[in-house]
């Protein structure tokens, strides 16, 4: 937390006097050692504990299974999520039973996992951004070419509009670098897809057949 004080002052034409000049000094002073005891006891008090980067974690970590069971991510995401997956309880399972000094080191390295969980959602929503992109285009492209009534047609434009909403939220999730929301974002706009599939009784195309509703 920074906390910026600016003071001026402002000089007139009357001169300061000897005998205020002293009475400042101590005012300053104790203004400074007020402001740095507050900032670090901030500093204190607001750093994350393990139980806050457990937290944030376990809910990182069940959205990457769930969409590690649930599509068929590339190879590289999917081994870093399941090195992810087993390091995470490893250090859940070590930290109850840890001596201090070496909860100190299992608390850093949940950190460093709970770091790398995030960077895994973001690869993960570009990931099911291109696939909502390309399922998207196809169905636009079929709802025209094969000859619907004109309620399946309404019905499924409809829905098709609410999914491409759906995907610009997780678009804005993404770039404010909240990927565990722009990750859920994108697999609900991408399930909304696949939903109008089924109910066209269509068979799904080939970048989304080997997702599993």
């Amino acid at each position: 937390m920074t906390i910026l004080v600016r003071i001026q002052i402002i000089q007139t034409q009357i001169p300061m006097s000897d005998v205020l000049k002293p009475a400042i000094l101590p005012g300053f002073f104790t203004l400074f050692v007020i402001l740095t005891s507050f900032c670090f006891g901030q500093t204190v008090y607001g750093a994350a504990t393990y139980e806050d980067y457990r937290s944030k974690g376990d809910r990182n970590l069940k959205i990457i299974e769930r969409l590690y069971f649930k599509y068929p991510l590339a190879s590289s995401k999917r081994k870093i999520a399941f090195n992810l997956l087993n390091n995470w309880n490893s250090i859940l399972l070590q930290y109850p039973e840890a001596d201090r000094n070496e909860r100190k080191r299992l608390y850093g390295d949940l950190k460093q996992e709970y770091v790398n969980s995030n960077t895994l959602l973001r690869d993960i929503s570009i990931e099911l951004a291109g696939l909502f992109e390309q399922t998207y285009n196809i169905l636009a492209k079929q709802m025209i070419d094969i000859e619907l009534s004109t309620t399946e047609f309404s019905d499924a434009q409809s829905r098709l509009r609410i999914a491409k909403q759906e995907f610009h939220r997780a678009e804005t999730g993404y770039r404010n670098r909240q990927f565990y929301y722009s990750s859920h974002l994108f697999d609900r706009a991408i399930t909304m897809l696949l939903n109008i599939y089924n109910s066209l009784q269509w068979k799904l195309p080939e970048p989304v057949r080997g997702v599993i509703l």
